[in-house]
Parts: C-alpha cells; sequence; structure tokens
C-alpha cells in the first residue's frame, strides 16, 4: 500500500470517529434537553392557587427546582388571578355550606307548618265537639219546650171556661121555661165566649213558648259566638307562635349565612398561613406576601359575598336580607 493510500484510509477512519462521536454527543445533549422544564404551561392551566402552590411544594421537595420556578412563573405570570382562583376554590364549598344551611332552615320550617297545622286541627276538632255538644243541647231543650206546650195546649182547652158555664145555666132556664129561641142564642154567646177564651189562653201559652225558645236560640248564638272567638283566640296564639319560631330561625339561618363567607375564608386562610410559615423567605419577601395575602382576602370576601347575594336573590331566598335587617 502507497502512502497516499495510507494517508486516505486513515483520513476516512479520523472522519468515521468523529462523526460517531459527534452523533454521540448530540444523544446526550438530547437528553440532557428532555430532563429541562417544560417551557409552556398548559399542564398548569385549569388547576387552583392552592393546587399550584401544592404542586411547586412537592417539586421542591423532590429537589426539582427547575418545575418549582416554572410553577412560579406561571402564577407570576398573569396567568393566575389569585383572588378570582381562590375565591372560585371557595365557592363550591360556601355553596355547600349554605345549601345545608338552607336545608336545615327548611326542615325547620316544615316541621313548624305540620306542628301548627296539627294545632289548628286538633283546636278546630276540640271546638266542633263543643260546638255539636251546643247544638244538640239546643235541640233537645225545643224539643221539651214543644212537648210541654202540647201538653199546656191540651189543658187549656180542657179547662172549664166559668163565664161560659154560666151562660150555659141562664141558657137551660130558658129552656125550662120553653123560651127556646132565647136559651138557644145564649147558647151561643156561651160557646163563643168559650172559644174566645180558649183562644186568649192558647196564645198564652204559645206566646210563653216561643219567649223560651228564642231565649233558648240567643242563648245558642251567644254560645256559638263565644266558642268561635276562642277558637280564633286559640288559632291566633298558634300561628303567632308558629310566626314567631320562623322569625327566630330565620334571624340565626340568616346570620350563619351572612357570617359563612367569612368564617370560610377566615378558616381557609389560616390553613393557608401554616403553610407559608413553613417556607423559607426573606424578612421582606414575608412582608409583601403578607400584604398581598391580606388584600386577597379582602377582595376574596368581597367576591364571595357577591356570589352569596347573587345566590339568594336567584333561589328567592330574600328572608335572609329582611332577617338580618331586623337583627
Amino acid at each position: 500500500m502507497s502512502l497516499s493510500s495510507q494517508t486516505s484510509s486513515r483520513r476516512s477512519s479520523t472522519n468515521s470517529v468523529t462523526r460517531s462521536s459527534t452523533s454521540s454527543l448530540k444523544g446526550k445533549t438530547t437528553g440532557r434537553k428532555s430532563l429541562e422544564p417544560k417551557k409552556n404551561y398548559d399542564d398548569l392551566k385549569g388547576f387552583s392557587l392552592k393546587d399550584l402552590r401544592e404542586k411547586k411544594q412537592a417539586a421542591i421537595k423532590a429537589l426539582n427546582f427547575d418545575e418549582a420556578a416554572r410553577i412560579t412563573r406561571y402564577m407570576a405570570g398573569n396567568n393566575v388571578d389569585e383572588t378570582a382562583t381562590f375565591a372560585e376554590s371557595l365557592k363550591n364549598e360556601l355553596c355547600q355550606n349554605v345549601d345545608y344551611l338552607l336545608r336545615t332552615y327548611d326542615l325547620f320550617e316544615k316541621e313548624a307548618k305540620k306542628k301548627y297545622f296539627e294545632e289548628e286541627s286538633k283546636i278546630r276538632a276540640q271546638k266542633k265537639v263543643v260546638f255539636d255538644r251546643l247544638v244538640k243541647d239546643f235541640e233537645d231543650k225545643v224539643h221539651a219546650y214543644e212537648i210541654d206546650r202540647k201538653i199546656d195546649l191540651t189543658l187549656e182547652n180542657q179547662r172549664a171556661v166559668g163565664q161560659q158555664q154560666a151562660l150555659e145555666a141562664k141558657a137551660r132556664n130558658h129552656a125550662k121555661n120553653d123560651n127556646f129561641e132565647e136559651a138557644k142564642q145564649t147558647l151561643q154567646e156561651a160557646n163563643e165566649v168559650g172559644n174566645i177564651e180558649r183562644q186568649r189562653r192558647c196564645l198564652v201559652v204559645n206566646d210563653k213558648y216561643d219567649k223560651l225558645i228564642e231565649n233558648a236560640e240567643i242563648q245558642l248564638m251567644n254560645d256559638i259566638q263565644s266558642l268561635q272567638a276562642r277558637v280564633e283566640t286559640e288559632i291566633n296564639n298558634a300561628l303567632g307562635r308558629y310566626n314567631n319560631a320562623i322569625a327566630q330561625q330565620q334571624k340565626i339561618t340568616a346570620a350563619q349565612i351572612v357570617q359563612a363567607p367569612q368564617k370560610l375564608l377566615t378558616k381557609r386562610m389560616s390553613s393557608e398561613t401554616k403553610k407559608e410559615t413553613t417556607e423559607m423567605k426573606s424578612n421582606e419577601k414575608k412582608r409583601q406576601d403578607n400584604s398581598k395575602f391580606k388584600q386577597t382576602a379582602k377582595d376574596t370576601l368581597q367576591k364571595l359575598e357577591n356570589y352569596l347575594i347573587s345566590k339568594l336573590q336567584d333561589e328567592d331566598r330574600m328572608f335572609v336580607f329582611a332577617a338580618r335587617g331586623n337583627t
């Protein structure tokens, strides 16, 4: 083999090694790039602020500082509205809490209404018994009066009339003296006197019992009116107790609902504060975070209260506002 051939062979071998080394180096470089943090934030979208913070802490714990930095950049890059995200994360829990309070109130109202209607039915049933007894007593009394009326009328019709008897005796004397025409006239006069007297007596008897029955009717009407007044009083008292119980429960429920956003926010912020204290931060960073934390809490509370007002209006739960105004 000539010198030029050997040189050409060495060059070919060297180029092959160089290409191989370059290819290997590119492979290693590509491998390192695959370990670098993702430059886009598509995988972070949709997570709440709480979830992002938890993912950040998990990355730090795993010593994946690039990922933690990426999450931090995403959170700081106006891709996350902390107040809106934080409020949204609380909205569902607030909704559940308020719905529970409203269901509790609805159950109380249902039971109170059931109790009132049962009490009203009991009052009316009791008074119906009294009413029926009053009517029966009246009917029995009238029936007794009618029996006594018949007896008295019979007696008065049977009782002799003195003037009639005297005229009848005079008529007999006329007949004994053969004065038959005068006897007939006198007898006719006697019968008329007897009839008039008996009619007068019957009128007295009827007036007596009509007055007794009229008095019984007046007494019955008075008793019924008195009974009705007692029924209305007792029902109104029961209704008053129902309304007072509902009003009191509305005040309690309204207070609980109105306080629900602040109570929930305080609970969640306390939890978030505990997490923040575990992180190593400079005093200036802590001061800034604390200021931002307070502003976020204020803005979040306003969003939650606005959401709550809208929810109550949509569900026609205006009693909450009315009860709150009376507290």
